[in-house]
């Protein structure tokens, strides 16, 4: 059954959101400081941090997109069809 999100869902949200960025801004750091350590020679770059670069900024979109829902969902099998389920997020989010 798909509902309209919650105050405290959409609370939960902005937080999850801001702890994301939170992540993103550290790895943000971490290459920057890379780059400085190797002289700008992108060649010498730890792959392993691009890779936590690019993941961070994965989960941080994901989250954006999971903040701009407004309704939720409780199980893909039954709700896929429902009219708001692609602006919807999974409940177990919640939990």
């Amino acid at each position: 059954m798909i509902k309209v999100k919650t105050i405290a869902q959409k609370k939960h949200d902005k937080n999850k959101l801001n702890k994301q960025a939170h992540k993103c801004a550290k790895v943000l750091q971490e290459f920057v400081s890379e780059l400085y350590e190797c002289d700008f020679h992108v060649n010498w770059m730890r792959l392993e941090l691009i890779n936590k670069m690019q993941t961070a900024n994965n989960k941080y979109d994901r989250m954006k997109d999971q903040i701009n829902a407004t309704h939720t969902f409780e199980s893909y099998e039954k709700d896929h069809n429902a009219k708001h389920f692609h602006n919807s997020t999974n409940i177990k989010e919640y939990e």
